[in-house]
């Protein structure tokens, strides 16, 4: 079965733990484990709350997974903590609550500096759900 177009267009996101010249594959809900990572760091540091309630609206659905998406396009919007956004990314997974986070943790590039302190070089996260989809 051959991969969608889309998936080899863009900053490619990719695992490479051989140390060899990196393969390129989709990384699909496999980013969710780092950016609970990131997150969770900052709570650490108080930049982010996890008890903060935050509002969605019909611009932040992503297709895929999740129960978010179908609330948002019969309510328009909806409030929810930010520890149960990040517990439908990890549980669900929620494209939508995933990019959500992502957006608000400051992005990709934010979440590959938190990988390369963490010594894991070889992870390369350059977009979120709605560029994967």
């Amino acid at each position: 079965m051959p991969l969608p177009s889309n998936i080899l267009s863009g900053p490619p996101s990719f695992v490479n733990f051989s140390g060899e010249a990196p393969v390129r594959f989709p990384m699909a809900s496999t980013f969710k484990v780092p950016l609970s990572l990131s997150l969770l760091k900052q709570v650490d540091a108080g930049t982010i709350n996890l008890e903060e309630i935050v509002t969605l609206q019909l611009q932040d659905v992503r297709s895929g997974t999740g129960v978010l998406a179908t609330h948002l396009l019969s309510t328009g919007a909806a409030k929810h903590l930010v520890h149960a956004l990040l517990e439908m990314a990890m549980n669900d997974p929620d494209n939508t609550a995933t990019d959500y986070l992502l957006e608000r943790i400051g992005g990709p590039a934010v979440l590959q500096a938190d990988m390369q302190e963490l010594g894991l070089s070889h992870i390369k996260i350059a977009r979120g759900c709605l560029e994967h989809l």
